[in-house]
């Protein structure tokens, strides 16, 4: 029953994506949640009787939508909610370039997954690793950041399973893949050794989206 398609669409509406968070991002997605089921229960606390439970499941369907990764459920073996295409994510992963450029707590940030291993498909989902600098401020700017980017790829209809690490969670990446450097400071980096820069993928994209057309 769990696995079939209405017990995953539950399964993901309860977790929301949260058993792969490191406990820092899992302690920050709970805070926002607690805070804006707060703000609603305050809000609607005087007409409405259980407003407590009305506000929790509000909140949490909301959360679900536009902060978990929702359109890279997988509601059966292979398929997801929206089909890829290869100019639409092209397009995506140059905009989040950009926006990952332009915040400065971000060190590194990169995609792995399939579209690190060429085998990029119809229906991948992008696994998209942020990285923050040294220092608690930086922790929390790249924990808003993720939530923020999460919300836009929402929005985009993008299948994006964003997380934020720390630097040592970079030696459990499969040595199979060639990462896409988003942001980064290159293969000088040991950590970094087998990592594709955006020029050469943006010169390259069929080597990555053989079975996206």
């Amino acid at each position: 029953m769990f696995n079939s398609p209405a017990g995953k669409l539950v399964r993901s509406w309860l977790f929301q994506g949260v058993l792969y968070m490191s406990p820092d991002e899992l302690l920050f997605r709970i805070a926002a949640e607690v805070a804006v089921i707060g703000a609603v229960w305050w809000l609607i606390a005087d007409p409405v009787s259980w407003s407590g439970v009305l506000a929790v499941i509000v909140v949490h369907t909301l959360f679900w939508l536009v902060n978990s990764h929702f359109w890279a459920l997988e509601i059966r073996k292979g398929v997801r909610l929206v089909k890829n295409r290869p100019q639409a994510v092209k397009n995506y992963l140059e905009a989040l370039r950009g926006r990952c450029t332009r915040c400065r707590s971000i060190k590194w940030c990169f995609a792995s997954g399939s579209l690190a291993r060429g085998a990029f498909g119809v229906y991948s989902d992008l696994d998209v690793a942020c990285i923050p600098r040294p220092g608690n401020w930086n922790r929390i700017v790249v924990l808003a950041f993720g939530m923020r980017e999460r919300l836009i790829a929402a929005f985009k209809r993008m299948p994006v399973e964003l997380y934020c690490y720390s630097e040592e969670a970079l030696a459990h990446i499969s040595p199979e893949e060639c990462r896409l450097v988003l942001k980064g400071p290159g293969k000088a980096d040991g950590d970094m050794q087998r990592w594709m820069s955006w020029d050469c993928f943006w010169d390259s994209p069929s080597e990555f989206f053989q079975q996206c057309e």
